[in-house]
């Protein structure tokens, strides 16, 4: 027994003596398809570890020729007469490596290996130029370049934080939930959470297979209040008073249609509008003659129409017939809330009257009609339009049919004594309030789990 193990320690011994006279050389990178020439002193021939991925072939005096066959690690060892006498690591890459090194050199977030016959590209960025070289490498080998690089949540939250921000909605948030941006919080009405929506997807294009949920976005409960007040007064008087609505008002701007020689309009928004406008109410020179308030939501149209129907009896040589002309006033509008500040007011006036040829006898409808955008602010009014009317000494004017609108047909005829001039005027303001439901609910919240302290007697 003894015998046996003293053999065995022996033999150990002699292995450890031969490993210890293999050297290590340093290990090489070779290219697919290339070959180099390198120097094992005492190397007699050579055993690759991997043939598929590496020939190594022995000349006389220990010279040895590599050759890259495919992608892969190998490990090749060199014997003498009297056993191995040297070992070396050899990763053969493909052409292309030092490429891709330099494509990524300023991202060191991204890594390329070898694994499987595949160069695989892992790591995790949000920048958007580390995303176009990948996809600039995935090119250089579509069929071996696998791309395992995913997008940072909390790179991509901050990127998407900063957007929100330069589009003015620091209230929204934005969380990255697998491959799903979600956006919380509040806005106007729905029209701007889906413009939001198609805004963040288009800002997300370069980042691959990411899509955008809006679920969890909420509309502001608020109501938007337009005040439509139809005004008469004497500009005679309110020079004398030193109050010039002329300079509220603005140029004058091109009418689809004429209605009346005595017909004008202007456009204009309107500072120091309403401060003029109840000078003239306060000394009587104004005078209202209609108002009503319309009622809608951000992003939803008002209307308000009155009218009537003209018939009128047709006929020729064959029937007689009645044709229905339709006349009256018709106004639109669609707020749209910006910010807590401002709104967008878009308005359409639509003023039709019938007109008859003194010639051929029919009636035409002649139309006034004009659209408008506004940005305003709460409680800010606005000149839509202005009409000029002339009422001589005894006489009594108006535009034809219009005069007989219901509600409204006195803006359009007017009587006196005197040569005055007088002006209705059309004017818009607009108010709302943005109802914070979420915070009157956290207030009452905190007001319930107050303690209360009740003194003892």
């Amino acid at each position: 027994m003894r015998t046996f193990l003293t053999l065995l320690s022996a033999a150990a011994l002699a292995v450890g003596a031969l490993r210890a006279n293999v050297r290590e050389l340093e290990p090489r990178t070779l290219h697919e398809g290339e070959a180099a020439y390198l120097t094992a002193p005492g190397a007699e021939r050579a055993r690759v570890s991997n043939a598929a991925v590496l020939s190594a072939v022995c000349r006389e005096g220990g010279e040895t020729e590599l050759a890259g066959l495919q992608m892969g690690e190998a490990t090749v060892t060199f014997f003498g007469g009297e056993g191995p006498v040297a070992t070396l690591r050899v990763a053969v890459r493909p052409a292309y490596w030092e490429m891709l090194g330099r494509l990524f050199a300023d991202d060191p977030e991204i890594r390329a290996e070898v694994a499987g016959g595949r160069v695989i590209l892992t790591g995790a960025t949000a920048d958007v130029a580390a995303l176009r070289r990948v996809k600039e490498a995935q090119a250089l080998d579509p069929e071996r370049i696998v791309s395992h690089v995913s997008v940072s949540p909390e790179a991509l939250k901050a990127l998407l934080g900063a957007f929100l921000r330069r589009n003015g909605q620091e209230g929204v948030r934005a969380e990255l939930v697998g491959q799903e941006v979600c956006l919380s919080g509040q806005m106007y009405d729905q029209g701007q959470i889906d413009a939001l929506g198609k805004k963040v997807q288009a800002f997300l294009a370069e980042f691959p297979g990411l899509t955008v949920n809006t679920g969890a976005m909420r509309v502001y409960k608020q109501k938007i209040l337009i005040g439509i007040e139809f005004l008469s007064y004497d500009s005679t008087l309110a020079r004398n008073l030193g109050v010039e609505i002329s300079d509220a008002v603005g140029a004058d701007f091109d009418l689809t249609y004429t209605l009346h020689e005595n017909l004008s309009g202007t456009i204009s928004s309107s500072e120091g509008l309403t401060a003029r406008i109840n000078t003239l109410k306060q000394n009587e020179v104004a005078k209202q003659l209609y108002a009503t308030t319309l009622s809608t939501q951000s992003g939803e149209p008002a209307e308000f129409q009155s009218g009537g129907t003209l018939y009128k009896e047709t006929s020729d040589l064959y029937k007689t017939g009645i044709t229905e002309i339709e006349y009256g006033y018709i106004i639109k509008a669609r707020p749209t809330i910006l910010d807590d500040k401002t709104v967008n007011l878009e308005f359409d006036l639509d003023l039709r009257t019938p007109i008859d040829d003194s010639v051929s006898g029919d009636t035409d409808v002649s139309r006034y009609q004009t659209k408008s955008k506004y940005i305003v602010r709460p409680g800010e009014s606005i000149l839509l339009s202005g009409f000029n009317h002339w009422t001589e000494g005894g006489s009594k004017r108006g535009l034809p049919f219009l005069s007989r609108i219901p509600l409204v047909g006195g803006l359009f005829g007017s009587e006196g004594q005197d040569n005055t001039s007088r002006e209705i005027l059309l004017v818009v303001t607009v108010d709302w309030a943005v109802e914070d439901t979420e915070g009157v609910r956290a207030k009452a919240d905190a007001l319930r789990a107050r303690p209360v302290d009740v003194p003892m007697p």
